[in-house]
């Protein structure tokens, strides 16, 4: 953030909500920048031993930082009114992909003459799904972010209005404690609630702290600024070790049980961001005049595409399935990019 702005006056309901720093292009820099990231860790890229999706893991919960920076500022009217304001859009994002992702998942188990009721109703399923974040079919998984974020951003909002929020360096501190022994030291711990042996990515154990991680960078901002680029570099690369060796380290020890919370993957995803945010004002490029809308785009393309393409492969040249998943990341990707930048020359247009 550059130079301390005061807030602006509120406009009214139904007007832009009034904000209290100015627009940052790094950050919508390396939204761009995360959006490959986030197909490969997803959907896989064909480097033989997957070490280009597991280098990957940082990007969501970059997303989340950048989130928690954005969403959650020093003055409380206006964090109020934008909290209100991500509710709103997360819950209206929500619904519509649920009843879509809902919809195609029936459509094809009914087209393959499988009982869609069967275990869908169950406690458990509903539990995975509602507290959890697990999505019980196979397209639509990446429902989990928006649900977390939504979650998240009501729990910060009451939080607000009890006085928690005072606090949050703590709850940032107490909820990353409990996603790493639940995620990445869950057979270290011999962790086992309700016959889970371990928590998958969520609300609390991932949207959370990195939100809140955000809220932190927002308060140090000024300081980000202070330090050179080469040294956010070297944590990044650090980070990158760190992730690494966690995960051969668990593997050799035949104690890994999930790689979606690896500390590293967070001192990773805290230099990107920290980066980003302390340069406020890059130049004007491609990366930062589109960053927002196309990662927006790929979040609701990409797992409607790669199912798609999958769909479409086995029916037509069921014989290139393996090389078609193989390169079913880089696709997706390329995709996203085409069909965002057309929406963009299209509205441009108009």
């Amino acid at each position: 953030m550059s130079e301390k702005m005061a807030p602006l006056p509120v406009l009214g309901p139904g007007r832009k909500i009034a904000d209290d720093m100015p627009h940052n292009r790094g950050a919508d820099t390396l939204k761009f920048l995360l959006i490959p990231f986030v197909c490969f860790w997803s959907f896989g890229f064909p480097d033989g031993r997957g070490i280009v999706a597991t280098f990957s893991g940082f990007a969501i919960p970059a997303f989340y930082i950048l989130t928690g920076y954005f969403v959650l500022g020093p003055d409380r009217d206006i964090r109020r009114k934008k909290m209100k304001r991500a509710i709103r859009r997360a819950l209206i994002t929500f619904a519509v992909m649920f009843v879509c992702y809902f919809a195609i998942n029936i459509a094809l188990m009914t087209a393959d003459g499988v009982n869609w009721r069967e275990g869908l109703l169950s406690k458990r399923t509903l539990f995975n799904f509602l507290v959890l974040n697990v999505w019980p079919y196979s397209i639509g998984s990446n429902i989990w972010f928006i649900q977390s974020l939504l979650y998240v951003y009501v729990f910060l909002l009451l939080a607000d209005w009890w006085g928690w929020l005072r606090h949050y360096k703590l709850i940032m501190v107490l909820s990353m404690l409990f996603m790493v022994a639940a995620g990445e030291l869950a057979m270290v711990l011999n962790f086992h609630i309700l016959d889970y042996a371990y928590i998958p990515g969520g609300a609390v154990t991932r949207a959370l702290p990195y939100v809140l991680l955000g809220m932190l960078l927002r308060e140090k901002a000024e300081r980000l600024k202070a330090v050179r680029g080469w040294v956010y570099l070297l944590i990044f690369v650090l980070g990158t070790g760190l992730a690494f060796g966690e995960i051969y380290g668990l593997s050799m020890m035949d104690k890994l049980v999930y790689e979606g919370h690896m500390v590293g993957y967070g001192v990773m995803a805290a230099a990107a961001c920290a980066w980003a945010v302390s340069r406020p004002a890059m130049k004007r490029t491609v990366c930062s005049v589109h960053g927002q809308s196309y990662a927006k785009r790929t979040y609701a393309l990409a797992n409607p595409l790669y199912f798609g393409i999958l769909i479409v492969t086995s029916m037509t040249a069921r014989r290139y399935m393996e090389i078609v998943s193989l390169f079913a990341g880089i696709a997706v990707y390329v995709l996203c990019m085409l069909i965002s930048a057309l929406i963009t020359a299209v509205k441009k247009s108009l």
